[in-house]
């Protein structure tokens, strides 16, 4: 189980690369049409494995965290940063940024 790409976001279309990576058949997939629908089949028993963001599994009641997808076969988000032009004090949101840049920072 994991989310409809369609739907949009980019947790579907990074599942189906993981889905892919680990050898997962398709055609014994389900999509579910959000987080939290997903999660309650899976809850209730109905679904065997589910494949989610790891921020959004405690917040599932009756669901719980098995295991880390393997490094070999994870796919990453990546994020950007921007600061708007009309910021009239973009100073700390820039610290900020040179603060995720810094090698002492990547475990963050």
């Amino acid at each position: 189980m994991y989310s409809d790409s369609s739907t949009g976001g980019l947790s579907g279309t990074n599942v189906q690369k993981v889905r892919e990576n680990l050898g997962l058949v398709k055609a014994k997939t389900k999509l579910s049409t959000g987080l939290a629908e997903g999660q309650a089949l899976i809850a209730k028993g109905e679904i065997d494995l589910g494949l989610f963001n790891l921020s959004d599994i405690p917040r599932a009641p009756g669901v719980v965290r098995a295991v880390s997808v393997p490094a070999p076969v994870q796919v990453y988000i990546n994020y950007d940063s921007a600061v708007p032009i009309t910021n009239t004090a973009p100073e700390p949101a820039l610290a900020l940024f040179q603060y995720f840049v810094q090698p002492a920072s990547r475990r963050v």
